[in-house]
């Protein structure tokens, strides 16, 4: 039990971490739209 609620706060930070990392990128997809679609995939 305790184990699944330690992964589920490790996901819930990488969801926040990656949509952080998205909303820096989406700023620069005027000069360059590629890391956008790099997120998107591994996301």
């Amino acid at each position: 039990m305790l184990q699944a609620l330690n992964d589920a706060c490790k996901k819930i930070g990488e969801i926040k971490e990656f949509c952080f990392s998205y909303k820096k990128l989406k700023k620069h997809a005027k000069t360059n739209k590629e890391p956008n679609i790099v997120m998107l995939d591994s996301f």
